[in-house]
């Protein structure tokens, strides 16, 4: 019950941090949006870019000085914001996996020696790890990581089994824990564990990445595309008319 508790605690601590972040490097991002706006604005005036051959389509494309920084702003905002959050939730897998994956570490190769002198005496995991949490164990440490995370035991063989390669054996997962050597058990095929959190993390992340992403670029293409055919076909053929007429 401890390691839930845990767990918990960070989890909230987690959330407020996730709220903050997103807040802050919102803010921060859409400060960059802003001045990053500023400056193509700047740069399009001088070249005269928001300037069109009538005063209500001149309007019309003046309102760029009031949408790009708005678009700036709430896209840049949106991305700081997310980041924030995605930043927030890793580092809560790092230290919620780092403790799991250091009792791991010992766990493990002493669950193994416990378990490969008679591996079919064992009919699942959980029966075998009923009769090695029995023993008694004179280490305290021992005793009081038990106490945190002896309630994950069996997510963490099949987590490790997993990570070796061994989940084909599962229907036999004792016999299948009980080949492995000891010093075969590294601490660099548990750390597997937050990496494939993390992948699945920003895997869920990538729609709503998207879903600020296409808007803004949707926009962007419709700033751009105006632009490019103002200039390139009827800035041209009102040129071509006045040198006719004259």
């Amino acid at each position: 019950m401890d390691t839930f508790n845990w767990l918990f605690e960070n989890l909230l601590f987690t959330v407020n941090s996730a709220i903050t972040n997103f807040f802050l490097y919102g803010f921060l991002a859409s400060m960059i949006g802003l001045v990053l706006s500023i400056v193509l604005i700047k740069k399009g005036r001088k070249r005269n870019l928001f300037l069109r051959s009538n005063g209500l389509w001149t309007f019309l494309a003046k309102l760029n000085y009031i949408a790009l920084p708005v678009a700036f702003m709430v896209y840049f905002g949106f991305i700081g914001g997310i980041y924030g959050v995605h930043t927030s939730v890793e580092t809560y897998i790092d230290d919620a996996t780092t403790p799991i994956i250091n009792y791991a570490t010992t766990f493990l190769p002493e669950f193994q020696q416990f378990v490969e002198h008679n591996p079919n005496q064992y009919a699942s995991i959980d029966q075998a790890l009923e009769a090695f949490e029995k023993q008694p164990s004179n280490s305290r440490s021992r005793q009081q990581a038990e106490a945190s995370f002896g309630g994950m035991n069996v997510m963490i063989v099949e987590g490790f089994l997993e990570a070796i390669g061994k989940r084909a054996d599962i229907a036999a997962p004792v016999i299948a824990i009980s080949q492995v050597d000891p010093n075969n058990i590294k601490r660099s095929d548990l750390e597997l564990i937050p990496l494939s959190v993390k992948s699945v993390l920003s895997y869920w992340l990538i729609p709503i990445y998207w879903a600020v992403c296409v808007p803004f670029f949707s926009f962007m293409f419709i700033v751009l595309a105006e632009i490019y055919l103002y200039r390139n076909f009827f800035k041209s053929k009102e040129s071509d008319d006045f040198q006719f007429a004259v």
